[in-house]
């Protein structure tokens, strides 16, 4: 069999590496400036939703050795962007295996756990078989959110909304839903200005109102600070920024600072449409309820969250609404022929 270490060129979707003796360690936010981020959020960027170990191979079988935990782990393997195995590892073990793979040159992309974080140590293929690393040849999509956008829900780490989208319109997915911690925070926004990018989509509100960490005199200028900032280095490219989707009991209920999923719609509309009004001209709103309405609540899971089958069901619908409907697929493919 053939060992290939694990280093920066086989991990995707990564905003950043840990390395020590033990092996490299992807993590959601820079790890060298971590002490700047709120202990909450690097909690949750350290769990590498979204994340894959990816590389161009004729091998059938791959394998995956990681640091063993006390926990079990769920990895999903991709096939030239289709799902073919999810596996999960048991307290302890540290080999996730995938065989039967078509012999072909094709790539292969091993997703992370989404809710517990990996320390990486190599891969194994079989012996006399090709590899090389996946080319970097795909737009690069940013998906920055709460809980809904990280998606632990999800029926595997290959079928979160993301991850779906990103796959079928070939893009190169870099995952920023972080659990309760979307609070549309100016070191966030400085480090998606920071990344490279060619579509960036925000999904906002529903952190903020369920830890009423901002109130309707601050959030609309929290917005426009963090669209202004990430705009400082991706001025022209696809910026969606999506409201609250449905949420069952925060419709209409206020909260401790007299905010509701129906105004902070209403609040993320006038930002938009401010910046839109000044000359933004690929600047974009969504109103989540387009995305997962009240039509959908059958699949919410616990008034707020979608189930596994919602999940899928947001992937359709924003492919429906963002990607055909605002012509943003078709604006990617465009600028990726024309840079070609």
């Amino acid at each position: 069999m053939q060992i290939i270490p694990i280093d920066e060129q086989y991990i995707h979707g990564a905003v950043s590496l840990e390395k020590d003796e033990f092996g490299c360690k992807p993590w959601r936010l820079p790890y060298d400036k971590i002490t700047l981020y709120a202990k909450p959020l690097v909690q949750k960027a350290e769990m590498p939703a979204g994340v894959r170990v990816g590389l161009m191979s004729t091998t059938r079988q791959v394998h995956l050795t990681v640091v063993p935990n006390d926990v079990e782990r769920a990895f999903s393997c991709v096939i030239d962007d289709e799902l073919v195995e999810t596996s999960v590892l048991a307290p302890g073990e540290e080999e996730v295996c995938f065989s039967n793979l078509k012999p072909e040159n094709k790539r292969v992309e091993i997703y992370l756990p989404l809710n517990v974080p990996v320390i990486l140590r190599h891969l194994t293929i079989e012996p006399k078989t090709t590899y090389a690393p996946l080319p970097d040849d795909r737009p690069r999509m940013i998906a920055y959110g709460s809980s809904i956008t990280h998606a632990v829900g999800s029926a595997s780490p290959a079928q979160t909304w993301p991850a779906l989208v990103a796959r079928r319109w070939r893009l190169h997915l870099t995952s920023l839903g972080y659990g309760a911690q979307c609070h549309i925070e100016p070191m966030t926004a400085l480090m998606i200005r920071d990344l490279p990018a060619d579509f960036i989509t925000l999904c906002l509100g529903i952190n903020v109102i369920g830890q009423n960490s901002l109130s309707l005199r601050t959030c609309q200028a929290a917005v426009i600070g963090m669209i202004r900032i990430i705009r400082e280095k991706h001025s022209d490219i696809p910026l969606v920024v999506q409201s609250p989707i449905y949420a069952t009991d925060r419709e209409i209920v206020e909260n401790k600072v007299g905010f509701t999923t129906v105004k902070m719609r209403a609040e993320i509309l006038s930002a938009v449409s401010k910046l839109q009004e000044m000359g933004d001209a690929n600047l974009y709103y969504v109103d989540g309820l387009r995305i997962f309405g009240a039509e959908h609540k059958e699949f919410l899971a616990d008034k707020l969250h979608p189930n596994a089958d919602g999940y899928c069901l947001m992937a359709d619908n924003y492919e429906r609404v963002v990607m055909e409907g605002l012509g943003i697929g078709r604006q990617l493919r465009s600028r990726k022929a024309t840079n070609t």
